[in-house]
Protein backbone atom coordinates (compact mmCIF):
# COMPACT_ATOMS: atom_id res chain seq x y z
CA UNK A 1 0.00 0.00 0.00
CA UNK A 2 3.01 2.45 1.06
CA UNK A 3 4.51 1.68 -2.36
CA UNK A 4 1.30 2.64 -4.38
CA UNK A 5 0.75 5.93 -2.29
CA UNK A 6 4.65 6.53 -3.32
CA UNK A 7 3.61 6.24 -7.17
CA UNK A 8 0.58 8.15 -6.55
CA UNK A 9 2.14 11.00 -5.00
CA UNK A 10 4.68 11.00 -7.86
CA UNK A 11 2.04 12.52 -9.82
CA UNK A 12 0.11 14.24 -7.38
CA UNK A 13 1.22 15.95 -3.98
CA UNK A 14 -0.94 18.24 -2.91
CA UNK A 15 1.68 19.36 0.27
CA UNK A 16 3.82 20.08 -2.89
CA UNK A 17 1.55 21.34 -4.75
CA UNK A 18 -1.36 23.20 -3.32
CA UNK A 19 -4.87 22.67 -5.62
CA UNK A 20 -5.59 26.33 -5.41
CA UNK A 21 -5.76 29.18 -7.11
CA UNK A 22 -2.63 30.31 -6.93
CA UNK A 23 -1.85 27.76 -8.88
CA UNK A 24 -4.10 27.18 -11.35
CA UNK A 25 -1.58 28.57 -13.98
CA UNK A 26 1.00 25.82 -12.96
CA UNK A 27 -1.73 22.86 -13.20
CA UNK A 28 -2.68 24.05 -16.76
CA UNK A 29 1.12 23.82 -17.25
CA UNK A 30 1.06 20.27 -15.34
CA UNK A 31 -1.43 19.03 -17.75
CA UNK A 32 -0.20 20.13 -20.85
CA UNK A 33 3.08 18.19 -20.39
CA UNK A 34 1.19 15.07 -19.62
CA UNK A 35 -0.75 15.44 -22.45
CA UNK A 36 2.18 15.69 -24.71
CA UNK A 37 3.92 12.22 -23.08
CA UNK A 38 0.63 11.03 -23.91
CA UNK A 39 0.96 11.85 -27.07
CA UNK A 40 4.62 10.51 -27.38
CA UNK A 41 3.23 7.03 -26.10
CA UNK A 42 0.82 6.67 -28.68
CA UNK A 43 3.58 7.79 -31.50
CA UNK A 44 5.83 5.08 -29.39
CA UNK A 45 2.89 2.62 -29.85
CA UNK A 46 2.45 3.76 -33.81
CA UNK A 47 6.51 3.15 -34.14
CA UNK A 48 6.53 -0.09 -32.71
CA UNK A 49 3.38 -1.00 -34.42
CA UNK A 50 4.77 -0.49 -37.57
CA UNK A 51 7.77 -2.25 -37.48
CA UNK A 52 6.35 -5.29 -35.75
CA UNK A 53 3.47 -5.47 -38.05
CA UNK A 54 4.97 -3.84 -41.24
CA UNK A 55 1.20 -1.62 -40.82
CA UNK A 56 0.70 2.15 -40.59
CA UNK A 57 -2.03 2.67 -38.28
CA UNK A 58 -3.14 6.34 -39.17
CA UNK A 59 -6.18 6.81 -36.98
CA UNK A 60 -3.24 5.73 -34.42
CA UNK A 61 -1.14 8.68 -35.53
CA UNK A 62 -3.41 11.36 -36.02
CA UNK A 63 -4.79 11.43 -32.34
CA UNK A 64 -0.88 11.57 -31.42
CA UNK A 65 -0.55 14.64 -33.20
CA UNK A 66 -4.05 16.36 -32.25
CA UNK A 67 -2.98 15.68 -28.24
CA UNK A 68 0.81 16.90 -29.54
CA UNK A 69 -1.33 20.36 -30.75
CA UNK A 70 -3.58 20.29 -27.49
CA UNK A 71 -0.83 20.31 -25.18
CA UNK A 72 1.03 23.25 -26.98
CA UNK A 73 -2.70 25.10 -26.23
CA UNK A 74 -1.97 24.39 -23.19
CA UNK A 75 1.43 25.78 -22.97
CA UNK A 76 0.12 28.96 -24.49
CA UNK A 77 -2.68 29.09 -21.61
CA UNK A 78 -0.65 28.72 -18.54
CA UNK A 79 1.48 32.19 -18.84
CA UNK A 80 -1.58 34.03 -20.07
CA UNK A 81 -3.82 32.69 -17.46
CA UNK A 82 -0.93 33.95 -14.75
CA UNK A 83 -0.85 37.05 -15.85
CA UNK A 84 -4.35 37.95 -16.23
CA UNK A 85 -5.79 36.23 -12.63
CA UNK A 86 -2.14 38.00 -10.99
CA UNK A 87 -1.08 34.50 -9.83
CA UNK A 88 2.25 34.45 -11.09
CA UNK A 89 4.73 32.30 -8.42
CA UNK A 90 8.29 31.18 -8.13
CA UNK A 91 7.61 28.04 -8.51
CA UNK A 92 6.08 28.88 -12.06
CA UNK A 93 9.60 30.51 -13.14
CA UNK A 94 10.71 27.36 -13.16
CA UNK A 95 7.88 25.07 -13.09
CA UNK A 96 6.73 26.31 -16.91
CA UNK A 97 10.48 26.53 -18.61
CA UNK A 98 11.23 22.48 -17.18
CA UNK A 99 8.00 21.44 -18.65
CA UNK A 100 8.42 23.08 -21.92
CA UNK A 101 11.88 21.02 -21.94
CA UNK A 102 9.43 18.04 -21.31
CA UNK A 103 7.10 18.90 -23.98
CA UNK A 104 10.43 19.59 -26.70
CA UNK A 105 11.57 16.22 -25.44
CA UNK A 106 8.28 14.73 -26.45
CA UNK A 107 8.06 16.60 -29.43
CA UNK A 108 10.90 16.29 -30.92
CA UNK A 109 11.75 12.09 -30.31
CA UNK A 110 7.80 11.90 -31.82
CA UNK A 111 8.71 13.61 -34.85
CA UNK A 112 11.62 11.49 -34.96
CA UNK A 113 9.45 8.43 -34.68
CA UNK A 114 6.94 9.83 -37.54
CA UNK A 115 10.02 10.78 -39.70
CA UNK A 116 11.37 7.39 -39.62
CA UNK A 117 8.25 5.18 -40.68
CA UNK A 118 7.65 7.38 -43.36
CA UNK A 119 11.31 7.23 -44.37
CA UNK A 120 10.52 3.72 -44.88
CA UNK A 121 7.09 3.69 -46.52
CA UNK A 122 8.12 6.38 -49.06
CA UNK A 123 11.74 6.19 -49.20
CA UNK A 124 12.68 10.24 -48.59
CA UNK A 125 15.76 10.36 -46.70
CA UNK A 126 14.87 14.26 -46.04
CA UNK A 127 12.72 13.00 -43.33
CA UNK A 128 14.69 11.34 -40.63
CA UNK A 129 18.17 13.88 -41.80
CA UNK A 130 16.17 16.98 -40.81
CA UNK A 131 14.39 15.38 -38.27
CA UNK A 132 17.87 14.31 -36.26
CA UNK A 133 19.07 17.82 -36.86
CA UNK A 134 15.99 19.43 -35.16
CA UNK A 135 15.98 17.28 -32.43
CA UNK A 136 20.15 17.28 -31.57
CA UNK A 137 19.82 21.00 -31.97
CA UNK A 138 16.77 21.39 -29.23
CA UNK A 139 18.43 18.85 -26.81
CA UNK A 140 21.75 21.03 -27.10
CA UNK A 141 19.99 24.35 -26.25
CA UNK A 142 18.46 23.15 -23.90
CA UNK A 143 21.52 21.95 -21.61
CA UNK A 144 23.47 24.66 -22.57
CA UNK A 145 21.29 26.58 -21.31
CA UNK A 146 20.52 24.53 -18.40
CA UNK A 147 24.14 24.70 -17.76
CA UNK A 148 24.63 28.30 -17.84
CA UNK A 149 22.05 28.70 -15.44
CA UNK A 150 23.65 26.44 -12.86
CA UNK A 151 26.88 28.31 -13.44
CA UNK A 152 25.18 31.83 -12.93
CA UNK A 153 23.54 30.63 -9.64
CA UNK A 154 27.13 28.77 -8.54
CA UNK A 155 28.64 32.34 -9.06
CA UNK A 156 25.70 34.47 -7.60
CA UNK A 157 22.51 33.51 -6.21
CA UNK A 158 21.86 37.52 -7.49
CA UNK A 159 22.32 36.68 -10.48
CA UNK A 160 19.12 35.96 -12.60
CA UNK A 161 18.31 36.29 -16.38
CA UNK A 162 14.55 37.52 -17.59
CA UNK A 163 12.95 35.09 -19.82
CA UNK A 164 13.99 36.78 -23.39
CA UNK A 165 12.18 37.06 -26.72
CA UNK A 166 14.26 34.47 -28.44
CA UNK A 167 12.72 31.65 -25.79
CA UNK A 168 9.36 32.74 -26.23
CA UNK A 169 9.69 32.71 -30.36
CA UNK A 170 11.52 29.63 -30.23
CA UNK A 171 8.34 28.05 -27.95
CA UNK A 172 5.73 29.72 -30.92
CA UNK A 173 7.67 28.73 -33.40
CA UNK A 174 8.68 25.07 -32.32
CA UNK A 175 5.28 24.05 -30.68
CA UNK A 176 3.34 25.07 -33.92
CA UNK A 177 5.77 23.80 -36.72
CA UNK A 178 6.45 20.40 -35.14
CA UNK A 179 2.73 19.19 -35.63
CA UNK A 180 3.16 20.94 -39.20
CA UNK A 181 6.44 19.24 -39.97
CA UNK A 182 4.12 15.83 -39.41
CA UNK A 183 1.38 16.87 -41.27
CA UNK A 184 3.80 17.83 -44.32
CA UNK A 185 5.35 14.15 -43.67
CA UNK A 186 1.78 13.07 -44.55
CA UNK A 187 -0.55 13.65 -45.67
CA UNK A 188 1.09 16.17 -47.67
CA UNK A 189 4.18 14.26 -48.68
CA UNK A 190 6.05 17.46 -48.95
CA UNK A 191 9.97 16.36 -48.35
CA UNK A 192 11.22 20.06 -49.44
CA UNK A 193 8.76 21.74 -47.44
CA UNK A 194 9.39 19.97 -44.69
CA UNK A 195 13.22 20.62 -45.20
CA UNK A 196 12.45 24.40 -45.41
CA UNK A 197 10.21 24.50 -42.04
CA UNK A 198 12.56 21.95 -40.05
CA UNK A 199 15.73 24.54 -40.88
CA UNK A 200 13.45 27.32 -39.82
CA UNK A 201 13.02 25.82 -36.57
CA UNK A 202 16.17 24.84 -35.97
CA UNK A 203 17.10 28.57 -37.03
CA UNK A 204 15.00 30.06 -33.77
CA UNK A 205 16.50 27.21 -31.66
CA UNK A 206 20.20 28.35 -32.63
CA UNK A 207 19.14 32.06 -32.08
CA UNK A 208 17.82 31.31 -28.52
CA UNK A 209 21.15 29.37 -27.51
CA UNK A 210 23.52 32.41 -28.59
CA UNK A 211 21.23 34.62 -26.85
CA UNK A 212 20.37 33.06 -23.28
CA UNK A 213 24.41 32.17 -23.63
CA UNK A 214 25.80 35.50 -24.42
CA UNK A 215 22.91 37.12 -21.55
CA UNK A 216 24.14 34.60 -18.79
CA UNK A 217 27.91 34.57 -19.52
CA UNK A 218 27.79 38.69 -19.49
CA UNK A 219 25.60 38.56 -16.35
CA UNK A 220 28.88 36.32 -14.71
CA UNK A 221 31.76 38.39 -16.61
CA UNK A 222 29.71 41.68 -15.02
CA UNK A 223 29.61 40.10 -11.43
CA UNK A 224 32.90 38.77 -11.66
CA UNK A 225 34.60 42.19 -12.58
CA UNK A 226 33.36 43.26 -9.59
CA UNK A 227 35.09 41.15 -7.09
Amino acid sequence: MRFIKNILEYFYDNDLLPFTRKNYANYITLVGSWISRISLYLFFIFFVWFFAYDSVVLELRYAAIALSIVASIFDALDGYYARKNNCVTKLGQIFDPHHDKVQYICKTISLLMDAFVFYQVSGEIIYPVFGVILCYVSSERDETVGFHRQWATLVSNAIELSARPSGKWRTRVCFSGIPLLHVLIAPMSAPLLFMIVSLLLTAVTIWSLYDYVGGYRKEIKKFLRRQ
